[in-house]
């Protein structure tokens, strides 16, 4: 049988078809191209015919194959490369993470240490001045010691010396009892903050 004379064409809603004529009849016949390659009958003589358009249908499903292949891996490629980008992102997330972390143990521990450092300044500050006052206290001594209450020609001023004499010792026992606390203050600070570092050292490493 002759294959006639065919026209491809697309609706207005999309739709490709084929149009031809009978060739008994010569009646214009239409089909979908989705049914070129088939056999059909002519509506008006019957005649048995094949549906023309098998080849360009073939190329036009080769066409949508080949067109959905290159947007599956057009789709591949956009997933592959926004798995990368969430990856670099989290992975620059997770470096900032930790070198924040980094730095907020840093400064935890600059101000442990200096906190530690505080400790021990303060105590030996504290021993320093204690120091002090026994030294003024000595010398306070000496001075108390050294005051003669008879030298003087009347009684009432011998009796203003020896009461100045027994203030100035009074005074020197206050004195020193005060620079021992602070000796023994200073030096518990001390010895704390010693040990705190000590202890800050044993855990670093």
């Amino acid at each position: 049988m002759p294959v006639p004379d065919y026209n491809i064409k697309t609706t207005v809603a999309g739709k490709r078809i084929v149009q031809y004529r009978c060739s008994s009849c010569r009646d214009m016949l239409e089909n979908a191209l989705a049914k070129a390659g088939s056999k059909d009958r002519c509506p008006g003589c019957g005649a048995e015919h094949t549906v023309p358009g098998a080849s360009e249908f073939a190329a036009e499903r080769a066409k949508r194959a080949m067109d959905e292949a290159r947007r599956g891996a057009e789709e591949q490629r956009r997933q592959a490369e926004h798995a990368a980008t969430v990856a670099r992102e989290t992975h620059v997330r997770e470096a900032k993470a930790l070198r924040d972390a980094e730095q907020v143990k840093l400064r935890e521990e600059v101000g442990k240490r200096e906190r530690e450092d505080a400790r021990w300044r303060s105590g030996f500050g504290l021993g320093v001045f204690g120091w002090l006052l026994w030294v003024l206290a000595f010398f306070m001594l000496i001075a108390a010691s050294a005051m003669d209450v008879t030298a003087a020609g009347s009684e009432v001023l011998n009796i203003g010396l020896l009461n100045a004499r027994s203030n100035l010792f009074v005074c020197t026992g206050a004195v020193f009892i005060v620079g021992a606390v602070f000796l023994v203050g200073g030096f518990v600070c001390e010895r704390i903050g010693r040990l705190l570092r000590q202890v800050a050292e044993a855990s670093r490493r």
